[in-house]
């Protein structure tokens, strides 16, 4: 492992860096080419924001997998060498049947009954997500957003829920909290993507 160090003349974001080659861009995020990048300045850092164990980068995205499984994307040419593009039929996007969030199918992650900031990213190819939190919160408002694409917004804003496009971002804390049933999900419009067990 290495550490690269570099001058970033940029305010406080949630960025995200993948690979791309002219006209294999799509496959090659599809393979797991991508991540996150997360700028941090003076001013976020003076804020009262969750952070450490709290603060949980989710990358969302759909993928198909063939019956071995490895995963299948539509390429006219799957060694990514020669001829770009994807077969006909997926010229309007490739869709996946499986939900992963930062690589794992629906995974669950153990919180506590406090805030948390979640940093979303939509790495899917083309699927659009509507977030939500299953159960929604008592009185409503799931999401407090405080950041999107180009770094932290003027002030707060509350949402129940939150439609994402492919590539966006969405910085957020939310305020767990113990109920009857104690799992939260974060449902995408989809089968549920991400279970949070929630401690007492």
């Amino acid at each position: 492992m290495r550490d690269y160090v570099y001058p970033l003349q940029q305010p406080a974001s949630t960025l995200w860096y993948h690979d791309h080659r002219m006209d294999f861009t799509g496959p090659a995020v599809y393979r797991g080419l991508a991540g996150f990048h997360l700028v941090r300045d003076a001013e976020e850092d003076a804020l009262p924001l969750p952070y450490g164990e709290r603060e949980l980068p989710l990358m969302i995205t759909d993928r198909a997998f063939a019956e071995d499984g490895s995963m299948h994307y539509p390429s006219v040419d799957p060694s990514l060498t020669t001829v770009p593009g994807v077969e006909d039929s997926y010229i309007e996007g490739v869709l996946g049947d499986v939900i992963l969030v930062n690589g794992a199918p629906w995974p669950v992650a153990e919180v506590s009954a406090t805030r948390h900031r979640l940093r979303v990213l939509n790495a899917s190819n083309a699927r659009r997500y509507d977030l939500a939190l299953d159960p929604p919160p008592p009185g409503g408002q799931a999401f407090t957003q405080i950041g999107s694409d180009q770094g932290l917004l003027d002030t707060p804003r509350v949402h129940d829920h939150l439609p994402i496009a492919a590539a966006e971002r969405y910085d957020l804390v939310v305020k767990t909290w113990v109920s009857a049933t104690p799992v939260c999900g974060i449902g995408c419009a989809r089968p549920t993507s991400m279970t949070t067990a929630v401690r007492s």
